[in-house]
């Protein structure tokens, strides 16, 4: 990796093949790391604010004819003159897309740092994989794999990723749905604008997002017109 400042010539592709081999040998480490991240998160089902299929408490409503009397709370029902059936709240999984941008220059660490943005970004996206899976959700990565519910969905993207790695910049986004939430992990080094006229499309179809910006140490204070040091933006951590 080149320092700041310095230009280098394209990279060959022998050299391409060689970066792929060693990001596919990377990932176990972080897969490690992500689930010990995931060990200390305490997560749950989404509820849907409505009634329906679940297993937490909801309201209570009068009983209707034709109910089955199974769905009769008795104790409620005994404090007055009317019969209630206990309602429980409507649980589901959502569908979320997770994204880690894998461009070269994600691949920087500096001597301020502990590890490459790169390692920072894949740790993320597996670590959030996990935690989602353990709570029922549908895991995606848009050209990598598609949506999965199932509680080894992380440890299916972390193989996926070892035979498709990501390419760099944002994601084709036209197999993602609107009901579905999409994140996004990267330096986002591009300009602004360009950045947004990408995703605002993604916006206006319903689309949620939810991006996670990486800095090195050094990249905090680095001078860049409307950078990480402009009074506008804020620095963040990997």
């Amino acid at each position: 990796m080149a320092a700041i400042g310095q230009s280098v010539e394209p990279t060959p592709s022998g050299d391409v093949l060689h970066r792929a081999q060693q990001r596919a040998m990377l990932i176990p480490d972080c897969m490690v790391e992500a689930k010990r991240i995931a060990n200390t998160v305490i997560s749950g089902w989404h509820g849907r604010r409505k009634r329906g299929i679940g297993e937490n408490f909801w309201q209570f409503r009068p009983y209707s004819d034709g109910e089955s009397l199974s769905r009769i709370d008795w104790r409620r029902s005994a404090r007055d003159d009317h019969t209630y059936v206990r309602d429980r709240e409507w649980e589901a999984a959502h569908t979320i897309w997770l994204w880690a941008d894998l461009s070269p220059s994600m691949m920087y660490k500096s001597r301020f740092g502990t590890v490459s943005k790169e390692s920072r970004a894949l740790v993320l996206m597996l670590a959030l994989a996990e935690i989602l899976a353990r709570s029922g959700e549908r895991i995606g990565c848009p050209g990598v794999m598609e949506p999965v519910s199932a509680r080894n969905a992380a440890e299916r993207l972390a193989t996926a990723l070892m035979h498709t790695p990501l390419s760099g910049g944002l994601p084709e986004t036209q197999m993602i749905r609107g009901s579905s939430d999409l994140i996004l992990i990267g330096d986002f080094l591009d300009p602004a604008d360009a950045i947004m006229a990408r995703l605002g499309p993604l916006a206006r179809r319903g689309l949620r997002g939810h991006i996670v910006e990486i800095a090195d140490p050094a990249e905090e204070s680095f001078p860049m017109p409307g950078g990480r040091n402009s009074p506008t933006r804020k620095p963040a951590r990997s």
